[in-house]
């Protein structure tokens, strides 16, 4: 049989042993320390998420839509600990003096938990707010994405040249690169489209070199070499993108409103014939321009015009015949002069786009203008390319208020892509004006160091009302909190209620109320709690005064109030 002598001396020994208390008085403080650190370092966390997510501070572009979600998480989760550091003791002083005082509701805040049992349905809301507060933050702040922010990265001397994008400015032909340069100005305009009202006060950009400057002129402008884009590319993230601006050069092609007499064709048609080639619907396209030079005269030297019409008949020899009048009837005449513009690309990982530009009204000086002084032939290098673009004005777009400013930006990107596949190599007349100016053989190279400014624009969160709203709200809550605490300083509740001070403090008579609960811990109605100041109470060691605080459960209410440095046990 087992032998339990030995518990029944235990027992004894225990009960015996006299009773002591492990009780501590203490004073109630008007700020906690931890309550004060918790509201300092939630609106530290403020701080530093609204330097994060500024894009006039350089941290916004230097982290990315990535870093700064990572990031503000992270500071969100610190700001709500903040929070719940402080609401719930807020809520046990605002139950005291304002509310039921409900030993459910003590319980139920204490636990933070909105499902307690019989927790009064203002307190239960509250919680399930407060719980879910941190969630939908959580989400709110993500959807802000698809902002920008922009770091100056400075300005340097870097090359620029007629070239055309990277990958066609080696081993491909000039109707490549031309196309390349037009397509998207044909595309916008090929339906005709109203024709942009403010253009003399704001030149419209194509593609990634062409400008419609006017109603009669475009401009094919320079570009950064192609290993200068290549280099900004190679070092840019997906959805960032760099703004290049520069001060360069263009080509500008000029309608010019000839009247045409008969010794003007008369000298034309003498320094060089009119090329034809079919439209293949009865139709000829014709280009009129300085062919290869015959003598060292200048003027069959000088490249820096065109004519171009579309005619019924494809042969013309001079302007007597019936062909040449036809061609004459036409004809519109460009004349084709450097000039100083400037020009803003867009840079992207996989592109470069031109997205403003203008060019001075003047051209630049003689020196500069390799055109009068080259053998540059349109239709040997783009005759087929100029007939696909302009063979339309012929028939179904003869009468489109389109038909002159097309023909001047392919006319402008037709001379800059004769020169952007030769890679600024210009054939001008050896010992001519240009190869005086330049001191050059055969060839002029239109290749040149300009300062360029750049901007890099990384993706970020939107900086807007809603995004600061979502990041404030909790160090804000935080700070009411915190000031409420202190507000309801006189309450008779400490920082560290619970448990051990409702039964420290309890009246021994009014626990019957809880028999039947011990196991359970619910009840079958609200049960109030009455919270009492006792105002006389003895010496405390260092002579002061020790107050006491009574609990009785029944009865609901508070009495009394707790003084600054007093003692209370």
């Amino acid at each position: 049989m087992f032998n339990n002598s030995h518990l029944q001396g235990y027992h004894r020994m225990v009960e015996a042993s006299p009773l002591k208390s492990y009780g501590k008085p203490a004073r109630k403080s008007y700020v906690d320390i931890l309550d004060f650190l918790a509201a300092l370092i939630s609106i530290s966390c403020l701080a530093t998420s609204i330097v994060i997510v500024n894009p006039a501070l350089p941290y916004a572009a230097s982290l990315g839509t990535d870093q700064q979600i990572i990031a503000l998480g992270f500071l969100l989760g610190i700001m709500n600990q903040c929070l719940q550091r402080i609401f719930p003791y807020l809520f046990i002083l605002v139950e005291a003096r304002y509310g039921s005082s409900s030993l459910q509701n003590y319980d139920g805040l204490l636990r933070w938990s909105p499902f307690a049992s019989r927790l009064g349905i203002v307190w239960r809301v509250t919680l399930v707010i407060l719980l879910i507060t941190p969630l939908v933050l959580s989400v709110s702040y993500k959807q802000f994405i698809g902002g920008f922010s922009y770091t100056d990265v400075g300005v340097s001397n870097r090359f620029y040249a007629p070239t055309g994008p990277p990958g066609l400015q080696i081993n491909i032909g000039r109707n490549t690169i031309m196309s390349n340069a037009t397509s998207t100005f044909m595309s916008a305009t090929t339906d005709d489209v109203d024709f942009p009202v403010d253009i003399s006060s704001n030149s419209k950009v194509y593609g990634f070199n062409l400008i419609l400057l006017s109603n009669t002129s475009a401009v094919a402008v320079d570009a950064p070499v192609p290993r200068r884009v290549a280099e900004l590319q190679q070092h840019l993230s997906d959805g960032s993108s760099n703004y290049l601006s520069a001060d360069i050069r263009g080509t500008v092609a000029q309608y010019n409103f000839v009247t045409g007499d008969e010794q003007y064709w008369n000298q034309t048609f003498d320094i060089s014939k009119v090329d034809t080639l079919s439209l293949f619907d009865g139709f000829f396209f014709a280009v009129l321009q300085e062919g290869v030079a015959t003598s060292d005269d200048p003027k069959f030297w000088n490249g820096s015009w065109t004519l171009v019409g579309t005619m019924s008949s494809g042969y013309v020899v001079d302007n007597s015949t019936q062909r040449g009048l036809n061609f004459l009837t036409t004809a519109m005449r460009f004349d084709v002069m450097r000039h100083a513009c400037n020009a803003t690309w867009k840079i992207t990982r996989s592109s470069i786009e031109l997205i403003a530009g203008n060019c001075d009204p003047e051209p630049l000086p003689p020196e500069y203008q390799y055109y009068d002084n080259c053998q540059l032939s349109l239709v040997d290098n783009l005759g087929r390319g100029l007939a696909d673009n302009l063979g339309a004005f012929a028939t179904n777009r003869n009468q489109s208020h389109w038909r002159v400013p097309t023909h001047a930006a392919i006319i402008a990107s037709a001379y800059q892509s004769i020169v952007a596949a030769g890679q600024g190599y210009v054939p001008v007349q050896e010992d001519g004006p240009i190869w005086e100016y330049w001191n050059v053989t055969n060839s002029y190279n239109e290749t040149y160091i300009s300062q360029e400014h750049l901007q890099l624009e990384t993706p970020t969160l939107r900086a807007l009302g809603g995004l600061y709203f979502v990041l404030a709200l909790q160090p804000v809550l935080t700070i009411v909190a915190f000031c409420g605490v202190i507000r309801l300083f006189h309450s008779p509740i400490a920082r560290t209620f619970g448990l051990v001070s409702v039964m420290a403090g309890i009246e021994r008579e009014s626990l019957k109320l809880l028999l039947g609960a011990g196991f359970s811990g619910e009840l079958k109605q609200s049960v109030g709690l009455e919270i009492k100041v006792s105002p006389k109470s003895p010496e405390a060691e260092d002579g002061g005064r020790v107050g006491k605080v009574k609990y009785r459960i029944g009865k609901s209410g508070m009495k009394g109030k707790v003084r600054h440095r007093r003692v209370y046990e």
